[in-house]
């Protein structure tokens, strides 16, 4: 698991924030998961946040763990239909089958982020900054 991920992993809920417009939206998220190299989110193409990042795919993350340490992850997101992701999904946060019924929900959506770079920080400052 990649260090970003099992960061959000253990926050629980971290927050996406999108662009609409001139406007900034922020909304929680609870799953990121691994594979193939990637970091992939998962949402409804009838969500705003989705046609938000088919707009301008440019986003951050941010969380905070239980040391009081936060991570802020920016990068641009890359949609893609990848069943063997959205199954890995359903294994990871079984609670989807209650919003989706099934991974192959055509509403249910993936993404990976592209040019990504996290940012892990202390309150004394910042601890290390890497490419996801």
């Amino acid at each position: 698991m990649s260090e970003a991920v099992k960061f959000l992993s253990e926050a629980g809920t971290f927050y996406l924030a999108t662009i609409d417009g001139t406007i900034p939206k922020i909304r929680p998220f609870g799953i990121a998961v691994d594979y193939d190299e990637k970091i992939y989110f998962f949402t409804s193409n009838k969500k705003d946040v989705y046609k938000q990042l088919i707009e301008n795919p440019a986003f951050e993350i941010s969380a905070t763990a239980s040391d009081g340490n936060w991570i802020r992850i920016k990068g641009k997101a890359v949609f893609e239909n990848n069943l063997d992701v959205k199954k890995k999904a359903f294994d990871v946060l079984p609670r989807l089958a209650d919003i989706y019924q099934t991974h192959n929900n055509p509403s249910f959506v993936t993404f990976y982020i592209s040019e990504g770079e996290a940012s892990i920080y202390t309150h004394a400052g910042i601890l290390k900054t890497f490419k996801v």
